[in-house]
């Protein structure tokens, strides 16, 4: 746990003695937000209804468009199928016609051949019976058997072809008759799932241009919660200023003492800068002021505005008199408070500094190692900071005060942080921060430690030809043991 406090010498007015503010009523604030909620929330939910629904039916549009397809390719691939079939067919038509036509053909060559025998034998017949007559006559009828015989095989042959001709030609029939049935299916289909689709498209015109309507009441729902996050911020960052608690235990009464102690040391230096700064210009008006006069007379009107500006600076170097003043006095008071306190145990301490200007290279996140000359302790406070690496080890556990001071001598943005780390973790407890040249940054910061506890001042970026002036510090005290 640690606290900064970081001091400016600016305008700003130190306010140290103020009550905790009042504890303002968040239920009012609170109930509005939630209607507006419960609102904004509806909308929403009606949306995503809305969203849902259009996906859904561009995924049953996709999905039909996908099957019109299948079916269009499945159609494709029957007309083919069909027209294959009618070539088979045709090719064996063709065969078998063929093939009765050269039985017809043999039928009428073996019957003119019967004829010639039969002619023949008659012939033989009418001449008389002689053994070479009957001997051809015998030889004759055996080839009429044969061919007969054959001539049988070949009629039942021409059956069975015409009978498997019949079968296939049936067959043909009944599968021309089923596709011609599936096909009119599918033209049925089609028209449907046209009529499917028209209906489809024809809903979602109607859910875009309800999508559209929707898409404007979520822009201007949009600009409402964006204008109500802003006002929640900045209710809440109200709330949060107005309910930050002052700083009223010892441990942060002694922090306090010891920054305003340091940074009464710096608007004493900064109160002498500006009155030199104040002699400077009063002398260099005076002096404008005798030789406009002694010029011209004509130039009374600048030299009165002149007069007016060296009044208002006056003023303000009244009111920062003022409250260095006020400073004085509140540090006295804390000074006085903590004398009254317990002290035998802040033996520990160490505080360092440069020694000289500097001009160095520092590297990012380069732990700050120059830091080696030590100031009015004795070496047994100082023996847990090692001057060679720049990091300080916590003997105990305890409450310390750390304190960094970086005086630039050239016009860089510097800022170096001062880190803690554990066992286990690194983390960042307080910056010194240095915007132009001849600028100090002073922070300070109280750090609960435990033993062995690190230490040290680390860089925040790469600062190159880096001058520092022998006044920046490197300081810590323990405040009180745990």
């Amino acid at each position: 746990m640690s606290r900064s406090i970081s001091y400016f010498t600016d305008d700003e007015d130190m306010d140290i003695g103020k009550s905790i503010a009042e504890p303002v009523d968040r239920n009012t604030t609170l109930n509005e937000y939630n209607t507006k909620d419960q609102d904004d929330k509806e909308t929403v939910q009606k949306t995503h209804k809305l969203e849902t629904m259009v996906t859904t039916q561009a995924k049953d549009m996709k999905l039909l468009k996908h099957q019109l397809k299948q079916l269009v390719k499945q159609n494709e691939r029957k007309s083919k199928l069909q027209a294959e079939m009618e070539q088979s067919f045709h090719f064996k038509f063709e065969a078998v016609m063929r093939e009765l036509e050269a039985a017809s053909n043999f039928m009428s060559h073996l019957q003119s051949q019967n004829e010639s025998l039969s002619s023949q034998v008659i012939e033989m017949f009418k001449l008389g019976s002689t053994p070479d007559v009957t001997d051809r006559l015998h030889s004759v009828e055996l080839s009429v058997t044969e061919h007969n015989t054959k001539l049988e095989e070949l009629l039942l042959q021409e059956r069975l072809t015409e009978n498997s001709i019949l079968i296939k030609v049936k067959e043909y029939l009944a599968q021309s008759g089923s596709f011609n049935d599936q096909t009119k299916w599918v033209k049925s289909f089609f028209a449907q799932l046209a009529n499917d689709v028209k209906h489809v498209n024809e809903s979602y015109g109607q859910v875009q241009k309800s999508l559209k309507v929707q898409e404007e009441n979520l822009r201007s729902l949009e600009k409402r919660f964006e204008d109500s996050e802003k006002l929640k911020a900045k209710q809440l960052q109200d709330l949060e200023t107005k309910a930050q608690p002052k700083y009223e235990s010892a441990n942060a009464l002694k922090s306090q003492s010891e920054s305003i102690t340091a940074n009464y040391k710096q608007i004493n230096t900064d109160f002498k800068q500006l009155c030199l700064k104040f002699d400077k210009q009063k002398k260099e008006t005076t002096d404008r002021l005798f030789q406009l006069s002694a010029t011209n007379i004509s130039t009374a009107a600048y030299i009165k505005e002149q007069i007016k500006k060296f009044g208002v600076m006056e003023s303000k170097l009244a009111t920062i008199d003022k409250k260095n003043n006020d400073v004085s006095s509140q540090v006295v008071q804390l000074l006085s408070r903590i004398l009254h306190l317990e002290t035998k145990e802040t033996h520990e301490a160490f505080c360092v500094e440069l020694g000289e200007n500097l001009e160095i290279d520092v590297r990012k996140d380069q732990i700050f190692p120059f830091f080696n000359q030590r100031i009015n302790l004795a070496s047994s406070q100082s023996k847990n900071f090692d001057t060679n690496t720049g990091i300080y080890i916590a003997p105990c556990n305890g409450l310390y005060l750390v304190c960094l001071k970086l005086e630039t001598l050239n016009d860089l943005k510097v800022i170096f942080n001062v880190c803690r780390k554990d066992k286990h973790n690194e983390d960042l407890a307080a910056f010194s921060k240095c915007l132009s040249k001849d600028i100090i940054g002073l922070d300070i910061v109280a750090l609960d430690l435990n033993k062995d506890d690190q230490v040290y001042v680390r860089s925040n970026d790469n600062y190159l030809g880096l001058q520092l002036g022998a006044n920046s510090s490197f300081s810590c005290v323990l405040l009180s043991k745990f």
